[in-house]
């Protein structure tokens, strides 16, 4: 895995951080697997192997 930095809008990162919360897991993992599944899901092309 790389880092990235990533600058979200407040109401964004609230609501990430309720669903982290919710799921009891960090907003990075939110982040993390929200992009997996857009990558996996509207870019075939850049199919991850990563799953959750």
């Amino acid at each position: 895995m790389v880092r990235l930095t990533v600058s979200l809008p407040k109401g964004v990162l609230a609501r990430v951080n309720v669903i982290a919360g919710q799921m009891r897991v960090s907003a990075g993992w939110v982040i993390r697997k929200a992009v997996i599944e857009f990558v996996n899901r509207d870019i075939p092309l850049f199919r991850s192997e990563e799953k959750f």
